[in-house]
């Protein structure tokens, strides 16, 4: 603990003016903090005279205090460290077992603590939804940061301005008009902190408790919390071979929430039909189509698709982008596109909201776009990331077979398998970890469809294109052990 920590616990403490004395005031609140273990074992504690001038006492009285302690068996003193907290405390400092209480949380919070969440792997065999930090440019993001890191930009240093820095919205807004047809002006980009800020966002902000709000089925997990903690009524509608069916939403929404361009997890592309009939239709309820663009940026066999948001005619269309798979995930980083109508009243409420800042990080993220660095390391990544695709589905065929049903849309970090005949997934993923791949079951993305067919989210972002075959050979030894003793009738192992 610094010095003055201890000092400021003690002030806090000591009555001047009463009838105990200031030494055994001190040495009790001492022996108080380490009861508690607010002083482990082995602190040092400052120098009589560091902590009477501190506390504004004689040197005296604080050593007084330390040699009561000392004598009790509290602290102990040595010759280079100077005084310490003792390894072995007398018995009666430790604290009583405080019998637990139950606690009383909300109904959501409740559903925040029972719905699925993300693993916390960011490396291996075939961990989803993770980016390969290995090619990240570290020389030149440190010299693009060190611009921001001085004196002279000291302005950097308080809350961010409403929707973002002006420079980097510029930067954005120029980007997305180019890479994903996005229909956009500088003031349209809203600059949030993660996408589930941006969900959160739109949600208080478009939408009041109990309207509706579609999802697609299956989703990311994390969707359909975050719309539930903002008191809306969700229902997930089913996706097939070419997106959302927009056809079954036959209720009134306020928000719809998807992935065209490339949906999580299934991989599937909405198709140009459902694209018109959601724009018109979202102008018809007069809802809001909440646009996540996570990782288009990587498609391996075209150009990046035509954002739905450039395909609406009506202003009803919000594009939630994110530099979580382009850049790392830690950087919380992520960027809306609004109607210009509503331009204005989002930046007030994203102040009001959450009080943003990270300025320094987003001037710095203006530049490396603006030189050119930001998209000469996505060119570098999309052909890494398509490399290691094209891999995993030539060494999962030739270990599958016609067995394997696989989403083979050429696009983002991930691929969706379902195996035949593979029913016990607890198994194969149990069996899988030992070997140290990390599988991902898709039932975790199920909506409550009693009819989904279960299978496994496969990541290959951040896994060796050298380790692809042999994972995948271990792989499909696991499975076909499990498939094989169902099919025998063997008994457990």
């Amino acid at each position: 603990m610094p010095d003055s920590l201890l000092a400021d616990l003690l002030i806090g403490r000591l009555c001047r003016n009463g009838s105990v004395p200031l030494q055994i005031q001190i040495a009790n609140g001492i022996r108080d903090a380490i009861s508690d273990g607010t002083l482990k074992a082995s602190t040092r504690l400052p120098s009589s005279r560091t902590l009477s001038a501190a506390l504004e006492v004689s040197r005296i009285t604080v050593v007084t205090a330390y040699e009561r302690l000392s004598a009790d068996g509290y602290l102990r003193s040595d010759s280079t460290s100077g005084t310490l907290v003792s390894d072995t405390l007398p018995q009666s400092t430790q604290p009583p077992a405080r019998e637990s209480t139950a606690r009383t949380l909300s109904e959501r919070g409740k559903q925040l603590i029972s719905a699925p969440g993300g693993i916390q792997e960011r490396k291996g065999a075939f961990v989803p939804g993770v980016c390969d930090t290995a090619f990240f440019p570290y020389q030149t993001w440190r010299r693009v940061q060190n611009r921001y890191l001085g004196e002279q930009h000291v302005d950097l240093m308080g809350y961010s301005n409403p929707g973002g820095y002006l420079p980097l919205r510029r930067a954005l807004s120029e980007y997305l008009r180019v890479s994903r047809a996005v229909r956009t002006t500088p003031e349209q980009v809203i600059v949030t902190m993660g996408s589930n800020q941006s969900i959160d966002l739109c949600a208080r902000f478009l939408a009041d408790p109990g309207e509706l709000a579609y999802v697609e089925n299956p989703c990311h997990w994390a969707t359909p919390i975050l719309l539930r903690a903002n008191g809306l009524e969700v229902e997930a509608i089913a996706v097939d071979h070419d997106g959302m069916q927009v056809e079954r939403c036959v209720r009134r929404p306020r928000l719809v929430v998807m992935t065209p361009s490339h949906q999580f997890p299934m991989g599937v592309t909405l198709s140009d039909e459902r694209r018109v009939r959601l724009c018109k239709a979202a102008e018809r309820w007069d809802a809001f189509v909440l646009e996540d663009d996570y990782d288009s940026e990587f498609r391996y066999d075209q150009r990046p698709l035509p954002s739905l948001q450039g395909v609406d005619e009506n202003g009803r269309v919000i594009l939630m982008g994110t530099f979580s798979k382009v850049m790392y995930p830690g950087m919380r980083l992520s960027y809306i596109v609004v109607p210009p109508d509503l331009v204005d009243a989002f930046a007030a409420a994203s102040l009001r909201l959450y009080r943003p800042g990270h300025l320094s990080l987003q001037a710095a993220m203006a530049d490396f776009i603006a030189d050119g660095h930001f998209a000469k390391h996505i060119r570098q990544m999309r052909d890494i990331y398509g490399a290691r695709q094209a891999e995993m589905l030539h060494c999962l065929d030739q270990c599958f077979g016609d067995s394997l049903e696989t989403s083979r849309n050429a696009a983002g970090l991930h691929m969706t398998v379902r195996i035949r005949d593979l029913v016990d997934f607890d198994t194969t993923i149990s069996r899988s970890l030992e070997q140290g791949i990390y599988l991902r079951r898709l039932q975790t993305f199920n909506q409550g469809d009693p009819t989904f067919l279960d299978g496994f989210l496969l990541g290959f972002g951040a896994l060796d294109i050298e380790a692809i075959r042999p994972s995948v050979n271990t792989f499909a030894r696991i499975v076909d052990s499990v498939v094989s003793r169902r099919t025998c009738g063997a008994g457990p192992r």
